[in-house]
């Protein structure tokens, strides 16, 4: 516990523990503890590897052989278990495949995969807790078999919170690392005078229909700001700025309100002139 909550200079050790390997509904000692990775298994063919244990510590499952027996290559120098006969003997596929090969699977070959992925995350991201490695792990796992097997939390007895993903993984990691890194200062921010009010935008891409009221156009685009707040707050209507080119500069014309008929705007047009503003009805389908 110690290790996992101050190693690596306070940010914890990350720990990880195979379930085990008996098909029983529990988990393997240390696996239990909470701040521990338990790793199930799964197969190939992203199913539950029917050996491995199952319960509510498990937090992911990772890949490992198939069912028992294990099929793989054996060393030549294997003596097998004395038990056993034929192929059961060594859990192989028959062929001996000389002296470098030996067969390795279950929960014990799932969790050392996990590990390796909880490296490349922190070889992205270094300043990650130990928790907050778990927590990657569990958030960007692949949810496998079936929905059914998954509660409210997302959590299989079998498979934990999913299937590791470590290119997910390792993007998450990235994008807490760029997150929490200072933004880089504008150069512009110190250069500028004080600004004339701060605007909240709700910007959508209006299609050129509809009617309302031209208010007036203006070169500047802080102008138009200060005229759309004052013409919202006085009016109540939204406003719409239609922009164009003239003589080579940018133009923004200001049209108040925006309705599928001309006679909300024309009652609109009648209080703007009642306020001694000036404004025309304006289609904006001629400012396509």
């Amino acid at each position: 516990a110690k290790a996992a909550l101050q190693g690596r200079n306070g940010k914890g050790c990350v720990i990880l523990y195979a379930v085990g390997n008996d098909n029983l509904n529990y988990v393997n000692y240390y696996a239990a503890h909470p701040d521990v990775i338990a790793v199930a298994a799964s197969t190939s063919q992203d199913t539950h590897a029917s050996y491995s244990n199952r319960g509510r510590e498990v937090t992911v499952c990772a890949p490992s052989n198939g069912d028992w027996p294990i099929i793989a290559a054996r060393a030549s120098w294997d003596p097998g278990l004395s038990w056993e006969t034929g192929n059961f003997r060594y859990w192989r596929d028959g062929r001996d495949r000389g002296e470098h090969y030996k067969h390795f699977g279950g929960t014990s070959s799932s969790t050392p995969l996990v590990a390796g992925i909880c490296a490349l995350i922190l070889s992205a991201n270094p300043e990650l807790t130990a928790k907050q490695v778990k927590q990657i792990l569990i958030k960007t796992a692949d949810k496998i078999g079936h929905p059914s097997e998954y509660d409210s939390r997302g959590h299989s007895l079998k498979y934990g919170y999913g299937r590791v993903n470590a290119d997910n993984a390792v993007r998450e990691a990235i994008r807490l690392r760029d997150a929490s890194r200072p933004q880089p200062p504008n150069e512009v921010e110190d250069k500028i005078s004080k600004g004339q009010g701060i605007f909240l935008f709700d910007v959508r891409k209006q299609p050129a229909q509809g009617f309302g009221v031209q208010i007036g156009a203006f070169y500047d685009y802080g102008n138009v700001l200060i005229q759309a707040e004052k013409l919202q707050a006085q009016f109540g209507a939204p406003v719409v700025v239609s922009i164009n080119e003239l003589n080579g500069k940018t133009v923004y014309k200001v049209i108040l309100g925006n309705w599928s008929s001309p006679d909300p705007a024309r009652q609109l047009l009648a209080r703007i002139k009642a306020a001694g503003l000036p404004g025309f009805l304006r289609n904006l389908k001629d400012l396509a």
